[in-house]
């Protein structure tokens, strides 16, 4: 049952939201007896809900500052790719001669391309290392990497004497390293893409920086490469910078494409088992990755500007909540409300608040190349955080459309306690797409689709860096987008359940928005359906015979409260220039506050104003009385925030 004080002074302790004003008749305030009953656990719960308002607003500044600098624009990285125990042996009997003979190879081995694919193979190789050593025939294993992730390249080992292995567990000399993929050719055709690495006792090495971690690794500079044409085998030389493994996405449109590819590499590892036959440096198989986004300076821009604007509209909520919370630790009555609870009638500012979404995806989008490391699962968590945001946005619209429209029990509505709906479907979304192996729910994929050209394994063809033209992959948002859905409908589930559990009803009573003055005239339709705001008749305080609302149902509903700043000293009222005519001024003591919109108060409160603020209304001893229209504040006058009164 709402309390029902006879007198101003027991009024105002029983409020969360009281004026800072004094009349001479009363003491508004109540410091004695808020002091006395406010508890340490209670004044913590608020201070963190408070926290709270500003952490989840902010959540999608903080993830754009750790994923922009963490490269979801652009990024390379170069990486080894050391032999270990998921390498499988292919064939290790095969011996190349020096003419380019290939005997010996077992049948598997044969499998693998189109026997004038094999033979072109084995007169390249000839070729490149004959150079290298003065010998007749090399041996060679062949190795296939990626077996278990159902995607990967061959790998070509050749030694003068024992056969390389393609599991080592001490370390081997090889005289040349070759990889063996997939891409197309300048005509877009399918090919084969060899990769040749021949060792010397000059060798030389150049590094590879990784952008924009700065990491740098050594790379063979100039590896030679050979285009093999998949059905005659042709042998065409091409650039050492040929690149294979290309991806795009355009989740936001063509403007801003995002574009992945590699370039196969011959590394210096540490950790890799074989070494050069004259150079005795550690050899390893790599790729140089890497995306790009069109036009993403310009993207970032976009997302700055946003981010100004939302934070200036919402910062008539932020001064309104920092206020407020200044007398929390004394006790003193303070405004009290979340700020996500009150989008609801804050529709530019929760359009911005979308509209500052939209570029995340496409972040997201980028950010399933990468979970070698800690940081960057931690990235694609936060950028699934914020996406999670998206369809709750699309959400939180749809009501907003509902309760506009008729209804049949007009001013009984379902209550929703959006900040709770919002983190648990936030978190609910995050888990269910972040937590596991995300690699090989979001990267495998990619790769192990039905390919343009592969090498045949056990009557199956295994992808090697191009893919059919006809099995697109959808933009990862898509993809995600159910479990995201389940996620909000989680959400929604617990919000509208909360309210029966904390009030013992489903359905919140509007009809006392026509009892008073203010909520009547400054509200543009009384919600039906659903509402997300925290409202109910046992907000509402009798006062005699008039029904008055806290200060928080006017900063909900997007009002703040002003006053001139000698005011504070003066109970004379001139703060307002009025136009055409001036308002009666108040005969007794109180002081009169200003009535403004939330998003004008930041100017309010500027020394020089670039505009007068629209005065909607003034209020005095709970009473609140419209203002003609055309009253503006004086630009001349200087006013303070307050935190807040009650009106009737």
């Amino acid at each position: 049952m709402p309390p029902t004080p006879t007198t101003p002074d027991s009024f105002q302790s029983a409020t969360r939201g009281g004026s800072t004003t004094t009349s001479k008749r009363t003491v508004l305030r109540g410091r004695s007896s808020s002091r006395g009953t406010k508890k340490p656990p209670r004044v913590g719960r608020r201070i963190v809900g408070h926290m709270w308002e500003f952490t989840v607003l902010g959540t999608f500044v903080i993830t754009a500052a750790v994923a922009y600098p963490a490269g979801m624009l652009e990024r390379r990285e170069t990486t080894a790719v050391v032999s270990d125990s998921t390498w499988q042996t292919v064939g290790a009997n095969c011996i190349l001669s020096g003419h380019g003979d290939l005997a010996n190879c077992s049948k598997a081995e044969l499998a693998l391309v189109a026997p004038l694919v094999w033979a072109a193979l084995g007169h390249t190789l000839a070729n490149a290392t004959s150079v290298a050593h003065n010998r007749t025939s090399l041996n060679l294993t062949t190795c296939l990497v990626g077996a278990s992730r159902g995607y990967g390249a061959v790998v070509l080992l050749l030694a003068p004497g024992d056969a390389p292995t393609c599991a080592p567990t001490k370390m081997e000399s090889v005289a040349a390293m070759a990889m063996l993929e997939t891409a197309v050719n300048d005509s877009s055709e399918p090919s084969y893409l060899l990769s040749i690495y021949v060792d010397s006792d000059n060798a030389t090495w150049t590094p590879r920086i990784d952008f924009p971690a700065g990491a740098a690794t050594s790379v063979a500079p100039l590896l030679p490469k050979f285009l093999v044409a998949d059905d005659t085998g042709h042998v065409t030389p091409t650039k050492s910078t040929h690149a294979n493994w290309l991806y795009s996405s355009s989740p936001l449109g063509s403007r801003y494409t995002l574009s992945y590819s590699c370039i196969s590499e011959v590394v210096a590892a540490p950790a890799s088992f074989y070494q050069g036959l004259w150079s005795n440096q550690p050899l390893a198989v790599g790729w140089t990755c890497g995306h790009v986004i069109a036009h993403s300076m310009e993207l970032l821009t976009w997302h700055i500007l946003l981010a100004v604007l939302l934070y200036g509209a919402l910062l008539g909520d932020i001064i309104t909540t920092v206020v407020g919370m200044q007398g929390l630790w004394g006790g003193d009555p303070v405004v009290t409300y979340g700020i996500q609870a009150g989008f609801e009638r804050r529709l530019v500012a929760f359009g911005i608040f979308g509209l500052t979404r939209v570029p995340f995806p496409l972040l997201q989008e980028a950010s399933r190349f990468y979970f070698r490391s800690t940081p960057d699962v931690a990235v694609f968590g936060m950028l699934s955080f914020v996406n999670c945001s998206i369809p709750l946005f699309a959400m939180h619209w749809l009501v907003i459309v509902v309760q506009r429209c008729p209804s049949i029990w007009p001013c009984r509505v379902l209550r929703i306690v959006n900040p709770i709906m919002n983190i648990v479907a936030l978190v609910v979304g995050m888990c269910l797409t972040s937590i596991g192996d995300n690699r090989a729910r979001y990267f495998d994929p990619m790769w192990s689709r039905t390919p343009l050209v592969g090498f045949r394994i056990h009557d199956l063809v295994f992808p090697s860096g191009i893919l059919a033209r006809n099995s697109p992959t959808n933009p990862l948002f898509v993809t995600l987008l159910p479990q995201y859905v389940v996620a909000v409908s989680v959400g929604l589930c617990v919000g509208l359940v909360l309210p029966r559990l904390q009030h013992g009803r489903w359905v919140a009573d509007l009809h006392f928005f026509q009892q008073n003055a203010f909520l009547s005239q400054h509200t543009p339709f009384v919600p039906s359906h659903v509402m997300g705001l925290p409202l109910s008749h046992t907000d509402c305080i009798p006062l005699g015979t008039k029904l008055v609302v806290r200060a928080s149902t006017l900063a909900l509903l997007g009002y703040a409260v002003v006053e001139a700043e000698e005011a504070k000293v003066s109970t004379t009222n001139a703060s307002i220039q009025v136009m055409p005519k001036q308002p009666k001024q108040p005969t007794t003591g109180a002081t009169t506050v200003l009535v403004i919109s939330m998003y004008d108060l930041p100017v309010a409160l500027l020394p020089i104003k670039p505009y007068r603020p629209r005065v909607l209304g003034t209020i005095h001893d709970y009473t609140y009385t419209p203002a003609p229209r055309g009253t503006t504040l004086d630009r001349t006058k200087r006013y303070v925030s307050t935190k807040g009164t009650c009106v009737s």
